[in-house]
């Protein structure tokens, strides 16, 4: 399945959230409640292979859920990471990663360009 592909734009210095809804073949949302993991990377090209300039997990703020609320995965930044970032336009990735029985599957779910709206107050 290739990659849904979607902008985001962040307002620095504010919180920041979405939604996503992540569905199967058939189509059903998928709970990735439990065996899944997931990791939001942000570069400044696709392609890049050096540092990413944000790097978000389950650790940080990425929550993933059973979708009976019409979602499955939530991202959010707090308004000091949004602060604390220095780039203007990167793209992201959004991968998760399946584990069943000692066996990884990687699905690269969205893609696309990350624009962070600069603050002109502080």
């Amino acid at each position: 399945m290739l990659a849904g592909k979607y902008s985001f734009a962040i307002e620095q210095g504010q919180d920041w959230a979405r939604r996503i809804a992540w569905y199967d073949s058939t189509p059903t949302i998928k709970n990735l409640s439990a065996g899944w993991t997931a990791t939001l990377k942000i570069r400044y090209y696709p392609g890049d292979v050096g540092t990413a300039l944000l790097t978000i997990t389950q650790a940080d703020e990425i929550t993933l859920a059973t979708g009976v609320a019409g979602y499955n995965i939530i991202l959010k930044l707090t308004a000091a990471v949004t602060a604390a970032l220095t780039f203007q336009r990167g793209y992201y990735t959004l991968e998760l990663i399946e584990t069943v029985e000692e066996v990884v599957t990687s699905y690269r779910v969205l893609e696309g360009e990350m624009f962070v709206l600069k603050e002109c107050t502080n």
